[in-house]
């Protein structure tokens, strides 16, 4: 059961390595300017669909296409694979009571907890940046969660303790693993990292406690990443809220001018 267990940590962090690879080239550096707003911001409808789609239009597919086409394989290797890893960890409980931990962090709590802190820094602090991540995590979450149901409702599979038909894929792999990705985006590895440790640790609570299988965690955190990531390229390249024009007046030696700022 270990080594299947690890196929399956090993399956998730490859998506993960997978979009950190494709986002290294477009990573900013400690001299790209900080978010700041912008005068001509897109409509709402040009931003839902950019970011709709951002799993396929921006280096997210080389975590999507990926990590979808591993779940797919798995759901179609159901009776070989994917029942007996769900079935052996749900039998031995090797992580017994500490699953409850892992309910609690892919509930969307620490998304919220995250969107509050963000806000609060920029409502009494003045931080933009602030602002920007608060406005990333919200919307990265609510697209995955409402990609996740969406997928839920139309496929309706059984769950493996049969309460109910929202087996595919997992809310609680995508809510953890969105949130690991934005973590990792705007504030570095240093934070990312745990919080993808921790994702993973979400995923394997959910075939634990009998109530996804592997394919099902495996599409989830897929989502949670692509979307993760697919929102804050569009917020750095495409909406490029990080780009800015400085116009200020210039006095020196009694002459009055403007001077004309832009970053590259």
């Amino acid at each position: 059961m270990l080594i299947k267990v690890c196929i399956l940590i090993v399956a998730i962090m490859n998506a993960t390595m997978s979009v950190s690879r494709a986002s290294a080239k477009d990573a900013p550096s400690s001299k790209d300017p900080t978010y700041v707003n912008i005068v001509d911001p897109p409509t709402p409808w040009e931003r839902f669909k950019k970011n709709l789609f951002s799993p396929l239009t921006t280096p997210a597919k080389y975590a999507f296409w990926p990590g979808m086409t591993l779940s797919i394989l798995l759901a179609k290797a159901e009776d070989s694979y994917s029942d007996p890893v769900q079935t052996e960890m749900w039998e031995k409980n090797p992580l017994r009571d500490s699953t409850y931990v892992g309910n609690l962090w892919g509930s969307m709590i620490p998304n919220v907890a995250y969107y509050l802190a963000m806000k609060s820094i920029y409502w009494f602090g003045s931080d933009y940046n602030s602002h920007v991540r608060a406005n990333h995590m919200a919307e990265g979450t609510l697209y995955t969660i409402g990609v996740i149901n969406a997928l839920k409702f139309t496929i309706r599979e059984p769950r493996p303790n049969r309460l109910d038909n929202l087996s595919f894929p997992s809310g609680h792999a995508g809510m953890s693993f969105v949130f690991a990705t934005i973590v990792a985006e705007e504030h570095g590895r240093a934070w990312g990292i745990p919080a993808y440790l921790m994702a993973v640790f979400v995923s394997a609570t959910r075939l634990n406690d009998n109530w996804h299988y592997t394919h099902d965690v495996i599409a989830g955190a897929t989502l949670g990443i692509a979307y993760g990531y697919g929102i804050y390229y569009n917020r750095k390249h495409v909406f490029k809220e990080n780009d800015y024009v400085v116009v200020a007046p210039i006095v020196c030696n009694n002459t009055l001018g403007i001077g004309i700022s832009k970053s590259f």
